[in-house]
């Protein structure tokens, strides 16, 4: 499937309930995949997805939905995406979430979904709905690319800082009918501003101020064997390049994540800036307790 406009909905096809299993977490991020952490063991309240026959959320605890792509507004960028019914994860087999894109030199190109569904009402571009994942540390999934992967993030939108949640959804000043007077994210026309996720950047491979800003993730490397990763939400921060309105306490609020993403940023190392095309087989993403 190919996109060229800048937000393409993955939803689910089946809805039905599946032998789901994820892995066991431990305390640091994990990034050299040699061996399973104390093998895999079911733990299927937790697990987001697991990509056996579709997109979808494991639907536990209020989750619903499916995976989607965005990506910056260039003109000649492609992304496709499928699920690859023979490459899955160590932890349950067959079935992954195959994403390929190329050309977007902009800011880059990702994946993600919402916790929560949103209204089908307008095609599913009602505001989103936050989730609390409180009761979490952070979010974990096994990834492999075709070849080593730059300037990889992972981010988790919150209701401050989503400007498709309710505070900021209705804050377009270019349509009469949809404005806000007190909205904290500003639409100039074009693109939003003072929008920024709480995320975490992998220093390996990364961009300029990372290995500073994300110590913890500075050994953490994507590339062609599968790995399993653990992301917590204490290690999100803004991204110091492009900070923007705070959520209270400059953190990430927790009990209002509306979504997670993993995105490729473009290479702003390089005058003039350029795409980092990338592809990428995601498997298993699952809280962390």
């Amino acid at each position: 499937m190919v996109q060229t406009g800048t937000l393409q909905r993955m939803f689910m096809v089946t809805a039905g309930a599946l032998a789901l299993v994820a892995c066991k977490s431990t305390d640091t991020p994990s990034g050299d995949g040699a061996t399973l952490p104390d093998g895999c063991s079911g733990s299927q309240d937790d697990l987001i997805s697991d990509f056996k026959t579709d997109n979808g959320l494991h639907a536990a605890d209020g989750r619903q939905g499916g995976w989607y792509t965005y990506h910056d507004p260039t003109l000649t960028g492609i992304i496709t995406y499928d699920i690859d019914g023979a490459a899955g994860g160590p932890c349950s087999g067959p079935g992954s979430l195959h994403v390929k894109a190329t050309g977007w030199a902009e800011w880059g190109a990702a994946t993600g979904v919402d916790f929560k569904p949103r209204s089908t009402a307008d095609g599913g571009m009602t505001p989103k709905t936050p989730y609390d994942a409180s009761k979490y540390r952070g979010v974990a999934f096994w990834i492999k690319a075709s070849g080593p992967l730059e300037g990889v993030q992972v981010s988790f939108p919150d209701l401050y800082t989503d400007h498709d949640a309710p505070l900021h959804a209705m804050s377009d000043p270019s349509d009469p009918i949809n404005t806000c007077s007190d909205c904290v994210c500003i639409y100039n026309g074009s693109s939003w501003q003072n929008c920024s996720p709480y995320l975490v950047q992998f220093a390996k491979k990364g961009d300029g101020g990372a290995a500073v800003a994300f110590t913890k993730y500075m050994d953490v490397q994507i590339d062609t064997t599968w790995r399993r990763i653990e992301v917590f939400f204490a290690d999100a921060r803004q991204d110091p390049g492009n900070t923007g309105y705070k959520s209270p306490g400059n953190k990430l609020t927790t009990d209002k994540v509306t979504a997670m993403a993993l995105q490729v940023n473009a290479n702003y190392d390089v005058t003039p800036k350029a795409a980092r095309d990338f592809e990428i087989w995601l498997d298993d993403v699952a809280f962390i307790k």
